[in-house]
């Protein structure tokens, strides 16, 4: 990826993050916002790319850790198993 687009992703306005805050999905990414078609957390570095049924890029930028999750989750709407592979990912991507 272009690192121009990385930045731009990365940068964020209170209103963005204050609209991301009030949406389902913050406790899953506090202090994240949405922009670019992707998911992302400035202060961790976090650039977080999903499918529709959660197949997911998740690129820790503190650590250089990245994790491809090409299988899927039986419904969308799960956040429960969404806040899992999350928590996952994020702990592989600091531990590697």
């Amino acid at each position: 990826m272009p690192e121009k687009w990385i930045k731009d992703s990365l940068q964020v306005n209170d209103e963005v993050k204050t609209l991301f805050a009030a949406g389902d999905y913050t406790g899953l990414i506090p202090g994240g916002h949405y922009r670019n078609q992707i998911w992302a957390q400035s202060e961790l570095g976090l650039l977080i790319c999903l499918g529709i049924n959660r197949q997911t890029i998740f690129v820790n930028q503190s650590t250089g850790g990245v994790v491809v999750k090409f299988s899927t989750h039986p419904t969308a709407g799960d956040l429960a198993l969404f806040s899992d592979t999350l928590a996952a990912m994020q702990a592989i991507t600091e531990y590697v």
